[in-house]
């Protein structure tokens, strides 16, 4: 694997150059799962009074979950219909509008987001100390990423440079919010 990795992903060709910066994308995915990982080993590390304190489940822990599993249902159906989406031959070269992807130009993102932010929910539950609630930087940080680093400013960058200035692509990109769906469809008029 690591032969593969080192030769062929082009994204890495600059990198390689310096055992440093070459570095830099795994310390940086370390950082993220840590960080990712925050409200879950605040949970595993923080000792209750009694032991009804330990077993009990509250009205929180149930939103939270119900929460989780509404991300989690809504990243992969959108990953589904993109995935269906790319692989039909009639939408070579155009861009997704339709399913989920018709409220949110980044559904998938949506749904990660609430993920974390719910598995933080839950995690509060169980915070005694004020330094737990550094917890809440695991779905802050997952926010940041991909909407500040790595997720939206590439794909938008590679959309822009492909689509942009085209009448549905400027009117779908203007009229559709970027994360968070909307409760009515953007509508494409062709």
């Amino acid at each position: 694997m690591h032969m593969r990795i080192y030769h062929n992903l082009q994204r890495f060709d600059k990198l390689k150059k310096n055992a440093l910066t070459f570095c830099t994308p795994w310390a940086i995915q370390a950082l993220w799962v840590f960080l990712i990982d925050l409200p879950i080993l605040i949970l595993n590390t923080t000792t209750t009074t009694t032991k009804e304190d330990s077993n009990s489940i509250s009205i929180i822990d149930c939103v939270a979950w119900l929460l989780w599993i509404f991300g989690f249902v809504f990243e992969v159906t959108a990953d589904a219909q993109k995935f269906a989406f790319r692989n039909n031959a009639k939408n070579h070269d155009k861009f997704i509008t339709t399913g989920l992807w018709a409220f949110s130009q980044h559904p998938n993102y949506f749904g990660e987001i609430l993920m974390w932010f719910a598995v933080a929910l839950s995690a509060t539950c169980a915070y005694t100390k004020p330094v737990h609630w550094l917890g809440w930087i695991s779905p802050a940080f997952t926010y940041f990423l991909l909407l500040k680093v790595s997720g939206v400013p590439m794909l938008k960058k590679k959309a822009d440079a492909k689509w942009k200035g085209q009448k549905d692509y400027d009117y779908y990109t203007q009229n559709t919010n970027e994360i968070i769906p909307s409760f009515s469809p953007t509508r494409i008029l062709t």
